[in-house]
Formats: structure tokens, sequence, C-alpha cells
């Protein structure tokens, strides 16, 4: 055996065992395990074979073959998964990186296992299970187990290829720009979750504009322009401007990219901070812009606006504004805030039901108007004429 490898090798295999998907056929890294590997897989009931014939590597991080080696060689064979062994002291940042990268999407499953996988305290060990058919096979969801405090002795026939529990999506757990395999078990022993999602600040899918300043004295070059209040703002749903208050400012702002569009979002940032309106797809009127203290929210092509008026709409968003507004007489966000407000990288399936919903409440409100000038148009004709 190599000097200075922290691993309980008995334990690991038993763990290993506990892992492998029912008939998978290992291949034990020759340059990780110690010699008789075949044999120590084969007397843990394992089943081996050669790395040209085996459906998984079986690998283990040490001081002699660091992670991004094992790496380079599970990407080259033709093995479609490795079982890869490790204390977290021994993978690296640059591992992680390559590890979570969203494109490469290799991480399956993350299993921390207790102390007596190893033979140097405190050192934790993790199971890392890397899959390459997860992009062909469209899967973005990541198990967590943290195994920490189970007593494989007492628990022998514990499945781990098939514990239950909750999963997240793979984009959650790219935490800002270092990420960290290690950090995502939580203490006690059941599936982790994921504490922090990964998240873009809003000025890298939205475009933030300020409202104009408006004068109170046109000058010649003055034209008419019509604000929309926060107090008209559709609760939810599309809001169609069709009234407002009329005022007068520059012509250089009037025909920039001041006025609002179809599918902008305003963004209320005094008074009534955080409230916001989504403006119907359909609204084709020139010289409208949000009122005073209104940030015009133009989202870029990777993001939809309803998925983006959506999470600006929900209690996340409020309290992370809350949390960044300054309070003094009246309550105001600060556009360099609302730039680096952080906005989740959603899944395809939490975009897919925002939308959804977004839609349906859409059609609830259509619906709900369409009934209500229905009543009223039955009331003045069956109830207030009669009485004239």
């Amino acid at each position: 055996m190599k000097k200075l490898i922290p691993y309980n090798f008995g334990r690991l295999l038993t763990w290993l065992k506990m892992a492998v998907r029912p008939g998978e056929k290992i291949s034990p890294d020759p340059f990780s395990w110690p010699e008789g590997a075949m044999e120590r897989f084969s007397a843990k009931g394992l089943t081996t074979t050669s790395v040209t014939e085996c459906d998984a590597l079986a690998s283990i991080v040490t001081r002699d073959t660091g992670a991004e080696d094992l790496l380079e060689k599970f990407l080259k064979c033709q093995a479609p998964r490795m079982y890869l062994f490790s204390t977290h002291s021994l993978i690296k940042s640059s591992f992680t990186k390559k590890v979570l990268d969203i494109d490469a999407n290799l991480l399956d499953a993350s299993i921390l296992l207790p102390k007596d996988a190893t033979c140097m305290p405190p050192g934790r060990v993790s199971l890392y299970v890397l899959d390459k058919m997860r992009i062909a096979d469209k899967r973005t969801f990541v198990t967590f187990i943290d195994a920490s405090e189970l007593d494989i002795d007492k628990t022998p026939d514990i499945d781990l290829s098939a514990a239950p529990g909750a999963v997240k999506d793979f984009r959650d757990i790219v935490i800002k720009k270092e990420p960290v395999v290690a950090s995502f078990h939580c203490a006690a022993p059941v599936l982790a979750t994921v504490r922090e999602r990964a998240s873009r600040p809003l000025s890298k899918v939205a475009e933030i504009i300020r409202s104009p300043m408006y004068s109170s004295s046109p000058g010649s070059e003055a034209v008419d322009i019509t604000c929309l209040s926060p107090r008209d703002f559709a609760p939810y749903g599309y809001t169609l401007p069709t009234s407002g208050e009329i005022r007068r400012y520059t012509t250089s702002a009037a025909t920039g990219r001041c006025c609002i569009r179809a599918n902008d979002i305003l963004f209320v940032s005094q008074r009534n901070v955080g409230k916001v309106a989504l403006i119907d797809p359909s609204f084709s009127e020139k010289f409208w812009c949000g009122s005073t203290f209104t940030f015009i929210i133009r989202c870029h092509d990777v993001i939809d606006p309803r998925v983006l008026f959506t999470y600006l709409s929900s209690d996340a968003a409020r309290l992370h504004v809350e949390a960044v507004t300054a309070y003094s007489e009246i309550p105001r966000l600060s556009i360099s805030h609302l730039r680096d407000m952080p906005i989740p990288l959603f899944s395809a399936d939490e975009v897919n039901g925002m939308i959804s919903a977004f839609d349906e409440l859409e059609r609830i409100r259509r619906e709900l108007a369409r009934l209500s000038l229905r009543a009223e148009e039955l009331r003045r004709k069956y109830f207030f004429d009669s009485r004239e």
C-alpha cells in the first residue's frame, strides 16, 4: 500500500457496494487502489472487469493520484460512470469547477461518508458519482446524501443508489464563483438540500433604465408624455396602460429608450419600493414612461419577461429588496442595488412552471374583467335603468 493514503479501504468497499447500481461491472483504478484490489472487490461481492468492458470506474483521490488526473482518465475511457472517493482536503477548486460546470454536467450524486472511512482524523470522505450520460439523458438533478451518521454495521443492506429524499437541480449547486462539493451536505443523516442557489445579477439578464427627469416648465423642444402611475399596475398578469398623468419633458428623453415598450417590466424604487408591472405584449403606444422613481427593466434574450416578473413579485425578491432599501423619511432603492440584485438560474422545469402559472393567471384575470363588465351591463340594464 502506498504511504500517506488516509483511507480505510475495507470501509470504502462496503460503501461502494451500497452505492453501485445492481449488476454494474466495476473496474478499480490500479493507480489509486492498493495491490490485490480485484480480489478485495470480489471478496466484498462486487463484480469487477477490465477498463474496456466495465460499466464504471472506481477511483480514489490520493496525494499521488490527483482528482484532475482521475477526471481526465475518466473522460478519455469508454466507461459511462465513475465512483470517486476523496477527502475534502484533497479536492481542489479547479477540479470542482470542471465537475460542477453546467455544460459538463457530470455530477450525479454526492454522498458524505462517516468518519470511519478515513484513517486520518479529522478528514471527511465523500463518494462522488460522475456520469457522462447526464447530458444525453437531459438530467439536471443531483442527489445529495448525508450518510455521516449511518452505522453500516447495523444497516448493511441500505441501497444508496436508490436513496429516497430531496433532489436539487444541477444548476442550483454552482454557488457563486467557487463551487465546493463538500459544502453541500447538511448535518443531519438525510438527503442534504442546497442552501444557496446559483444566481446572476439583474444587470446580466436585463437592461435597467431610469425614468426621465420631468420639467415643470416645458421648453421649445418639449413634448407631451404620459406617465403610468404605480396605482394603475395590475395586481398580477399584464398591465396595459390606458390612462395616465400627462407631463412634459425634453424630446431627447421622450424619443429614446426611456419610453415604455411591450414586455417591459416597471419597478418602483421609492415609496412603494418593489412594486412591479409587466407591460402587455400588445402595447404599442408612443411617448409613455414610468412615473418618477420608476425603473424600466428590459429583459435580454436569456430570460423570459414573465419569469423575471414572477420572481420580482415573489416573497424572496421582496425580502432582498427590503434588506437593501434605504429607510429615511421615504423608502428608496438605489439603481446600483437594483443592478446587483441576484436573479436565480432557474431550471427548465421551473421556467415552464412559472410561465404556465403566469399564463393561467392572466387568463383568469381577463375572464374576471370580462365577467365584471358583463355584471355591470346587466345591473345597468335591469336595475339602474328600470328605476329612472
